[in-house]
């Protein structure tokens, strides 16, 4: 883990030497979904809140394409899953179509730590079952699409997100939960020195 997180740095700072930097802020609101079909499905009746902070940085441009990394960092309160926070790095591919208009297919791999809504029992030293709520640590895979509109430096965008958690629980090893959401970006440049 050590060494793919070692890595990762050393690429996020190879790009360093260039003169003009794009970086996006941006700020989303979703409904996130268990995909347990026929269970629960990717858009549920109830909504069950999550909020996203993320930033990108832009790192090769030819034409009407982009090529990006980006930090997300997200809050989340699921009636099944329980509360929890995420946290994830992706790569991702910008095609500007025309007008404002583009597309944004990303892939990407982070952690998650929750408390779970059922309640979980441990014995104690006395032999006895007692009630906890600890905190769970899952890993995180995701798959992601954007489709947004950018007039001057703000955009306008939905997001679908498809993650696979894993290791869940003993009964389900991987939980595969999906996010849909709207939110905001805003681009500014930075200038090497």
């Amino acid at each position: 883990m050590k060494q793919i997180l070692i890595i990762l740095l050393l690429f996020l700072s190879l790009n360093s030497f260039s003169q003009e930097k794009t970086y996006n802020i941006s700020l989303q609101s979703s409904d996130k979904s268990v995909s347990l079909y026929p269970f629960y499905k990717t858009f549920s009746v109830s909504f069950d809140p999550a909020v996203s902070i993320g930033v990108e940085r832009f790192f090769y441009t030819k034409g009407n394409s982009s090529l990006f990394y980006s930090g997300q960092f997200s809050w989340y309160n699921h009636r099944m899953i329980g509360a929890g926070f995420s946290s994830a790095i992706c790569f991702g591919y910008q095609y500007k179509i025309q007008n404002g208009l583009y597309v944004e297919p990303k892939l990407g791999a982070g952690f998650n730590l929750f408390y779970p809504e059922r309640e979980t029992f441990i014995i104690n030293q006395s032999g006895q079952y007692e009630a906890t709520k600890s905190l769970h640590n899952t890993f995180l895979g995701l798959l992601g699409l954007s489709l947004g509109y950018e007039f001057g430096k703000l955009s306008v965008f939905c997001n679908y997100q498809y993650s696979l958690e894993g290791k869940y629980n003993e009964i389900l090893p991987i939980l595969p939960t999906s996010m849909f959401g709207v939110g905001v970006k805003y681009q500014f440049l930075t200038k090497k020195d």
